[in-house]
């Protein structure tokens, strides 16, 4: 409830706002969890995909300021890398890799704090392991540590990437550190947590 007070006191500029996309009409501000209310994975899928400029579509997608509408791919990557994080439900990591190096890799750093952060989600005895023996729940675990490093101003996720406890926790987590999130689910069991419940226009 803190959080929420704090919001709504605070002058908060939008992050992202859909207008005619996909049949969606919101705006995401500054700090703000929003959770979308989607039909099932392919409307989820397609919210999160549009929301990030990760294909192109009908409407207006703005993405911290910048139009993401007529943007070549290259420059629509690069604001995805500037300004979000992903948590996806298949996790994805480069596998023959640490389990280090994916979060350090994803953030573009390497920082003291990050192992503290694989400490805190429980992945303490596999900070050296190859990313390719954590099970789902932990890779998981994992990209919601990335996401919590990189500090991005906008988290996209959906329900079933953050099934997992302490995953659910680390997303929580990153909306108290100040990123803005955008969770789209196929029920309201987050409404607790959101500051704000969308849903597609008829």
């Amino acid at each position: 409830m803190k959080h929420k007070i704090e919001l709504l006191m605070r002058d908060t500029v939008d992050v992202l706002c859909l207008q005619g996309v996909l049949g969606w009409d919101f705006s995401v501000k500054e700090g703000e969890f929003v959770l979308a209310l989607c039909e099932g994975a392919q409307d989820k899928q397609a919210l999160l995909h549009a929301a990030c400029g990760l294909v192109p579509v009908k409407g207006e997608v703005t993405l911290c300021g910048t139009r993401l509408n007529g943007l070549r791919d290259k420059a629509r990557a690069e604001l995805r890398k500037q300004h979000t994080a992903f948590v996806s439900p298949d996790a994805l990591c480069v596998e023959d890799r640490t389990v280090l190096w994916n979060v350090e890799e994803f953030c573009g750093r390497e920082d003291a704090r990050i192992e503290e952060l694989l400490q805190d989600a429980g992945l303490a005895d596999r900070v050296k392991q190859k990313a390719a023996r954590l099970s789902l729940p932990e890779r998981q675990r994992l990209a919601a540590v990335r996401a919590l490093a990189k500090g991005a101003a906008l988290v996209l996720t959906d329900d079933s990437a953050v099934k997992d406890a302490k995953a659910a926790e680390l997303l929580r987590l990153c909306n108290r550190r100040g990123s803005a999130v955008l969770l789209a689910a196929t029920d309201d069991s987050w409404q607790e947590t959101a500051d704000k419940i969308v849903r597609r226009e008829a």
